[in-house]
């Protein structure tokens, strides 16, 4: 992801990151998006970036008190 990437995204979304996880496999990133659109603009982000072999949405559901959406992503890294 690009730093402009990451702007844009940071402008026009809000995720409260409740997990990240670092391998040497890949990223684990859990969390709370303002709305389910902000679980879209993330995985796009990271997949436009290049740097990954895989960007996965593994779960994308709303939260248990209905004002917000809980995700998880699975973001595998590309092979050296």
């Amino acid at each position: 992801m690009t730093s402009h990437d990451r702007q844009e995204y940071c402008q026009s979304s809000r995720v409260k990151i409740t997990d990240l996880t670092l391998s040497a496999e890949g990223i684990r990133v859990s969390g709370d998006p303002h709305s389910i659109d902000g679980v879209d603009t993330l995985k796009q982000a990271f997949a436009a970036s290049g740097d990954f072999e895989r960007v996965k949405v593994s779960q994308a559901r709303a939260d248990t008190s209905g004002k917000g959406v809980a995700f998880k992503t699975a973001i595998t890294l590309k092979k050296a």
